[in-house]
């Protein structure tokens, strides 16, 4: 089979689809480096959603470094071995799986052990759902259609792309082609009240990382409303959704529930609690992406190795607690020395010399760069951070070793000394790290947590 783009070029398919749905079939260009999707009504409309995702709502050609974010459509499809068609071409994605294959024990415990990945790779996808959403609402585009089939990952590498692309929705302009999947559509799309909107992509998003990370739908509980399974479905997700983990209403938890938020950080179990309590029936108090980024950013640097090699999840968020002991096997952390530095990052206050907490600590395991140091930068996508400092225990004592900054001051109840780069220095409970001079420069406190 050949199509014809609307640039004139023409790509050899295979002739069979290797997938289709209500709008359309995927077929495989020859070389297996495209995806074409030929839609069954080439209504007019459609075209002009395309032809605007493919010019002024392009995200991957505004940014670059987005590209491996999203399989943009790029290209138009406008006839088929010669007549004429529909359709859009998309990159294919290699080395990623549905997220459906890792949130579903059913499939997820069929994966080999090293398609599993570990759970911090799982943290790190979460925080690239959310850091896509942000960038698409910020554009002011919706999804419509989040869920663990429109999101491709690969727990080895946190690979994350969204699929999918070609129905965005634009308020006033490009209106929705679909309303969503059950599991993720928020409770007044499931009830007939609204329409796909950047609101409702809120509820799928918090949907989607309360899965990833805890394996289970955090409205899917044992409570029962209607007799008839559809009817008993329409009103679990919509007028009678209710959150599993509800602080004062126990009538849809699961009598057993092993792992819950309570695993997590509290900045993230307080963003649950907003989107599944607080924002369930109502719109304007979900979660922003931006909240879940900051919140998945920060966890990410509580995340330590489980040291039990047959451990399924290989890591878990390290309490910041004396005793750490993973969640998902009950094996103890054991680390140099028995004990763990936690640094606690404070940001400039509104006077010069005054520092605010910020809601980050980060755990000795982790290397310190840029974005814990500066206000000013954040981690960038798909790009490996440069590692300006970190800890090392030596014959029982931890260290902080400066890697790559040129004004680190480390000061002690005994004075202050500088911290020259290249060199290092041992911590204490009470040491305080001044990581430069600039109003924009955080500062942090060390604690030391015995694991043991």
């Amino acid at each position: 089979m050949d199509v014809t783009l609307a640039d004139g070029s023409k790509i050899r398919c295979e002739e069979s689809p290797f997938n289709q749905g209500a709008e359309g079939a995927l077929f495989w260009t020859v070389d297996r480096s495209s995806v074409i999707k030929l839609y069954f009504q080439p209504e007019i409309q459609r075209r002009i959603t395309i032809e605007n995702i493919l010019s002024r709502f392009n995200l991957v050609r505004e940014d670059p470094v987005r590209t491996p974010f999203f399989a943009w459509p790029d290209g138009l499809v406008v006839a088929r071995d010669g007549e004429p068609a529909l359709g859009i071409r998309m990159p294919a994605i290699a080395e990623a799986l549905p997220l459906d294959t890792y949130i579903r024990p059913v499939f997820w415990q069929r994966l080999s052990a090293a398609e599993r990945g570990s759970w911090a790779a799982r943290v790190s996808v979460a925080f690239r759902m959310a850091r896509i959403l942000r960038w698409m609402h910020n554009r002011g585009l919706c999804h419509s259609d989040l869920s663990p089939k429109n999101f491709l990952a690969n727990l080895n590498t946190a690979q994350t792309t969204l699929i999918d692309c070609d129905g965005l929705v634009v308020p006033n302009l490009q209106p929705p082609s679909v309303l969503g999947t059950p599991e993720c559509m928020a409770p007044e799309l499931v009830a007939g009240r609204a329409t796909p909107t950047i609101g409702t992509d809120r509820h799928a998003l918090a949907v989607l990382i309360y899965w990833t990370l805890l394996l289970r739908h955090p409205l899917r509980g044992p409570q029962t409303h209607h007799q008839d399974p559809d009817e008993d479905e329409r009103l679990a997700f919509g007028d009678r959704a209710l959150y599993i983990e509800h602080p004062t209403n126990s009538a849809n938890r699961p009598a057993r529930l092993p792992f819950t938020s309570q695993l997590l950080t509290p900045r993230m179990r307080r963003l649950f609690q907003k989107a599944f309590v607080d924002g369930l029936h109502d719109v304007a108090r979900r979660p922003l992406p931006s909240d879940w980024e900051a919140a998945l950013l920060r966890m990410a640097d509580q995340v330590v190795a489980c040291p039990n090699p047959h451990c399924e999840m290989k890591a878990f968020v390290a309490p910041e607690a004396h005793g750490f002991v993973c969640p998902w096997c009950g094996v103890p952390y054991r680390s140099p020395g028995g004990s763990v530095p936690l640094l606690r990052l404070f940001r400039p206050g509104l006077r010069r010399g005054a520092f605010q907490p910020d809601d980050w600590s980060v755990i000795g395991v982790h290397a310190l760069c840029w974005h814990h140091i500066d206000l000013r930068r954040a981690p960038e996508p798909g790009v490996a951070p440069e590692v300006l400092a970190y800890f090392h225990c030596e014959a029982g004592r931890w260290l902080i070793v400066n890697q790559g900054l040129d004004d680190v001051l480390v000061l002690e109840s005994s004075g202050s000394a500088p911290l020259a780069r290249g060199s290092a220095m041992p911590v204490t409970p009470g040491s305080r790290v001044i990581f430069g001079r600039e109003e924009h420069h955080r500062v942090a406190t060390v604690e030391m947590l015995r694991t043991s």
